[in-house]
C-alpha cells in the first residue's frame, strides 16, 4: 500500500509541474512599469513616458479617456474617431472590441456594475463577466488565468481588475483594435471564418506612465508567468492543461498495474530459477554425482611395525 501511495503521489507531482509555465516575480520579469505594460499584452499598449495618455483606472465624474480621444481626434485603423461611432438616437458609441462586449455602449446602473463602476455612464461590458476578480480570471479559460503562478496580493489583483474593466467596458479601447473592418471582412470572405484576423486584439494604445508604474509597484513581489518575457499570450499558448481527475485515476491505476506486473515477473523468474536449481540438485544426487559431496576426513598415516622397532 505504501508503494502504491508513493507512485500515485509522484505522478500527481509530475502532472502538476507539467501543467504550469515558468513563474517568476514581477520584479524579475520586468525592469519597470513601462516594460510591463508594453510586454504583458503583446504591445496592445505603449507607454509614451508622460501622463498625456489613456488610463485604465480613474475616479473622475466622467471618463477621461473619452476626453483624450476627442481632444486629440484619435482615429482608429478604419480612419474613424469615437464621435463617428456615436449613435445619434442613444448618444452612445459603437463597441469595436468584440468579445463579451455589447454591440453598443450604454449607461449602466451602479448597483449592477460592481467593480467597474467608473465606466457606468458609457459601458460596452455586460455586468456579469466582470463582477469580480474570480469571474474575470475564469472568463477566457484556464490558459488565461492570471494567478496560475499562485495566489496574488489584493493590491496586484486590483490592477488586473482595472485592466479588465478598461478592456471590457471602455469604448475608447476599440479605437486601437489591431485589424480593420475591411481586413476582417476580407478574411471572412476568403476563408469562411477568421483565420489571420480577429476583432478582439488591440495594438499600440498609449497608457499613462504613472498608472503602469503604480501597477508594477503593486505586483512587485507577486509571481506571474514569465514565458515570452512575461507575455500573457505566450503564456496562454504554452499552457498545458492539467489531467482531469479521471485521467489521474486511470494513470495511477496503470502505474500500479505495471508495478504489480514487474513484481510478478521478478518473483516468477526467481521461482523458476529456484525450482530448476533444486531439480538439478536432485538429478545429481540420484546419479551418484552429488554436487555437495561430503568431505573426506584426513588421518595421519599409521606407523608400521618396522617403524616402531626403529623407534
Amino acid at each position: 500500500m505504501f508503494v502504491r501511495i508513493f507512485l500515485i503521489s509522484s505522478f500527481l507531482l509530475v502532472s502538476a509541474s507539467a501543467a504550469g509555465n515558468v513563474c517568476k516575480k514581477f520584479s524579475e520579469i520586468y525592469s519597470d512599469g513601462s516594460q510591463m505594460c508594453t510586454v504583458m499584452f503583446s504591445n496592445s499598449f505603449i507607454v509614451p513616458g508622460t501622463e498625456d495618455a489613456y488610463t485604465m483606472g480613474f475616479f473622475d465624474a466622467t471618463n477621461p479617456n473619452t476626453d483624450y480621444s476627442n481632444k486629440n481626434n484619435v482615429t482608429d485603423i478604419n480612419g474613424k474617431t469615437l464621435r463617428d461611432y456615436i449613435n445619434p438616437l442613444t448618444s452612445q458609441p459603437k463597441c469595436k472590441i468584440e468579445g463579451y462586449q455589447m454591440p453598443e455602449a450604454k449607461e449602466m446602473g451602479l448597483g449592477n456594475y460592481s467593480q467597474c463602476y467608473s465606466f457606468h455612464e458609457s459601458a460596452c461590458c455586460k455586468a456579469s463577466p466582470i463582477s469580480s476578480f474570480e469571474m474575470v480570471n475564469a472568463l477566457y479559460g484556464e490558459e488565461y488565468h492570471i494567478d496560475r503562478c499562485g495566489p496574488m496580493s489584493d493590491e496586484c489583483k486590483n490592477f488586473f481588475m482595472m485592466e479588465a474593466c478598461f478592456y471590457e467596458c471602455d469604448p475608447n479601447a476599440g479605437l486601437f483594435r489591431m485589424f480593420s473592418d475591411a481586413q476582417v471582412q476580407a478574411d471572412l470572405d476568403k476563408n469562411g471564418s477568421l483565420t489571420w484576423t480577429n476583432t478582439w486584439q488591440m495594438y499600440g494604445m498609449p497608457i499613462r506612465k504613472g498608472f503602469c508604474d503604480n501597477w508594477f509597484a503593486a505586483c512587485y513581489n507577486d509571481y506571474f508567468c514569465a514565458d515570452g518575457g512575461g507575455d500573457f499570450f505566450s503564456c496562454a499558448n504554452n499552457y498545458i492543461a492539467p489531467p482531469t481527475e479521471t485521467e489521474l485515476e486511470l494513470a495511477s491505476e496503470q502505474k500500479w498495474n505495471a508495478f504489480l506486473i514487474s513484481i510478478t515477473v521478478i518473483f516468477g523468474t526467481v521461482g523458476i530459477l529456484s525450482i530448476s536449481a533444486i531439480a538439478y540438485l536432485i538429478y545429481r544426487e540420484k546419479a551418484g554425482r552429488s554436487v555437495f559431496s561430503p568431505l573426506i576426513e584426513e588421518h595421519e598415516p599409521s606407523l608400521g611395525r618396522a617403524d616402531e622397532d626403529m623407534i
